[in-house]
């Protein structure tokens, strides 16, 4: 399995569209800003405890921050590790470990741009209680029969 940032440059991208972004509705909330804030108040920076919803208050804040944390987080990572050589820091840095923050922070910044570009209004089904109140109005059946006949019954006991 491929431990490497599947596509460095769409990442990057995507962490460019932070500041185009920052003020636009968001399908989640009332901005992209204020989604970002939300989901980064229980993530905290490795090591010292500091929310990454600090790094929120103000686009240029973040923009900066994306600037900024990366190269330090990959040279605190390559020190940490006993690197003495600038291969293993720029490793970190250029081509960072898959993570589930990454891939994270990938996808919604992904879906934050479609869905401010397309206009898409489908993505507003994110909301939880929208999507019930959705599922309520349209008929759709309770159970899954389908799913139901793919479940296959425990072999009888010898």
């Amino acid at each position: 399995m491929n431990t490497r940032t599947s596509n460095p440059q769409a990442a990057l991208y995507l962490a460019a569209c932070t500041p185009y972004l920052w003020s636009r509705p968001h399908y989640r909330a009332l901005s992209y800003s204020d989604d970002v804030r939300k989901n980064l108040q229980n993530v905290a920076l490795p090591g010292t405890g500091l929310a990454l919803s600090a790094f929120c208050a103000h686009r240029w804040l973040a923009c900066a921050a994306l600037v900024v944390v990366p190269p330090l987080a990959a040279l605190a990572g390559a020190l940490q590790r006993g690197a003495r050589r600038i291969d293993a820091f720029l490793a970190l840095l250029l081509a960072p470990a898959e993570s589930w923050f990454h891939a994270w922070q990938t996808n919604c910044r992904l879906a934050a741009l479609h869905a401010a570009l397309s206009g898409e209004r489908g993505y507003a089904l994110e909301d939880k209680l929208l999507f019930l109140q959705e599922a309520e109005v349209r008929p759709a059946p309770k159970t899954a029969p389908a799913a139901a006949a793919c479940v296959r019954p425990p072999p009888p006991a010898a």
